[in-house]
């Protein structure tokens, strides 16, 4: 799973807010099923709705050419903590679809950037593994506002090419690049009790950190008693609660 998200700084307003999202196109997608292909469909979340594509059967590359649209109140901070989910599915009939890949963008970060046009992209399942390519239109409308034009014009105009069989299929041009992640966990304090039963109030505390493709990494567990807490400018006259205090440094 790819995710395009970051922390928005910004409110925004409550309303009725819409999200328009046009499938295009998917390529080279991970087969699934023992013949060497797929049976794909797009679904697509955002807003607290659920929209998906028809199946496409037996292929691993197809023009989709479909428009899903998302409509629904939301507040401001419901917008900011909303996500747009891209899921390409295996279709099965008498068992759960298949996962072949998922993107994540975040609805208020798509508002504030204006979306894009016919971009691709490469979706990615939960292990990791590369799932193929899909090329989206994405635009992302507040309250009281309207659809770009461009977005009208595929709504109303889309291209009706269906020839993809005759089509010399090329892998899209999507950049990619290495990059690496560097955690440090250094401490944290004014934890709450948790040892109430005990004779000694104890904290044993572990942090885990979570990043899309990958396994959950753990810390050691800390071991640290609670201590009162002393204002070096005022010493031991003037002493406030306990904290809990823990401290990592990995």
């Amino acid at each position: 799973m790819v995710s395009y998200s970051c922390v928005s700084q910004k409110d925004f307003p409550s309303g009725d807010w819409t999200v328009f999202i046009h499938v295009h196109e998917i390529r080279f997608l991970r087969a699934v099923d023992a013949s060497g292909t797929s049976d794909p469909f797009v679904e697509v979340t955002a807003l607290g709705k659920v929209r998906q594509t028809k199946v496409f059967p037996r292929t691993i590359s197809c023009i989709v050419d479909e428009m899903v649209y998302m409509e629904n109140e939301m507040t401001g901070e419901e917008i900011s903590d909303d996500s747009i989910v891209v899921r390409v599915m295996d279709h099965n009939t008498g068992s759960p679809s298949v996962e072949i890949g998922t993107l994540v963008f975040d609805t208020d970060q798509t508002y504030s950037s204006g979306g894009f046009e016919k971009k691709w992209f490469v979706v990615t399942d939960r292990r990791g593994r590369k799932g193929g390519f899909i090329n989206l239109t994405m635009r992302a409308a507040g309250p009281g506002e309207e659809l770009p034009l461009s977005v009208e014009r595929e709504r109303f105009h889309s291209d009706d090419n269906k020839l993809l069989k005759s089509l010399t299929l090329e892998r899209p041009l999507v950049s990619t690049s290495d990059f690496g992640v560097h955690v440090v966990v250094g401490w944290a304090e004014m934890l709450p009790a948790v040892t109430l039963n005990e004779p000694k109030d104890i904290v044993r505390a572990y942090c885990t950190l979570s990043l899309t493709g990958y396994n959950d990494i753990r810390t050691q567990t800390q071991i640290a008693p609670a201590q009162r807490i002393i204002d070096p400018d005022l010493g031991k006259d003037v002493i406030t609660r306990k904290s809990r205090r823990v401290i990592w440094c990995e």
